[in-house]
């Protein structure tokens, strides 16, 4: 975290007392990701540079709420899906969330995709076992 701010360590100084020093003047957003994996680290973290830094923002993404005080949760919902059972033709499945974020990322990464008869089954299964999540589409 340190590296990606700039801040720079110093030897023999606890971690958490530097990163203060750095971010308490600073008007800031801080991202962090996967907080799921260590919530209460991630918590802790929080709450104690939220105190002494009056400028910094926290957006925690996170399948569970971190438990700290003033901490506001936004549920993402799921992306709209089609139904596998009545899947509609290629040009129409484009009107589900899920389908048409796919469809854009992968021609992001390849620029000749394109949605077909041939793919249409696996891009909507795909999504489908993606729960519609976007952060997973994305991934």
């Amino acid at each position: 975290m340190a590296s990606a701010l700039g801040a720079r360590e110093e030897r023999g100084r606890p971690f958490l007392a530097m990163l203060a020093d750095y971010l308490r003047l600073k008007t800031l957003l801080l991202v962090l990701d996967n907080c799921e994996h260590m919530i209460e680290p991630c918590a802790n973290l929080a709450a104690d540079l939220l105190q002494v830094c009056p400028h910094l923002k926290i957006l925690a993404l996170s399948w569970e709420a971190l438990g700290i005080a003033g901490e506001v949760t936004y549920h993402v919902p799921s992306l709209s899906l089609p139904d596998l059972r009545r899947l509609p033709p290629p040009q129409d499945l484009t009107q589900y969330e899920a389908v048409r974020l796919f469809v854009e990322r992968a021609a992001d990464a390849l620029p000749t995709f394109s949605l077909t008869d041939r793919n249409a089954r696996t891009v909507a299964q795909v999504v489908q076992r993606l729960d519609g999540i976007p952060l997973a589409i994305e991934l």
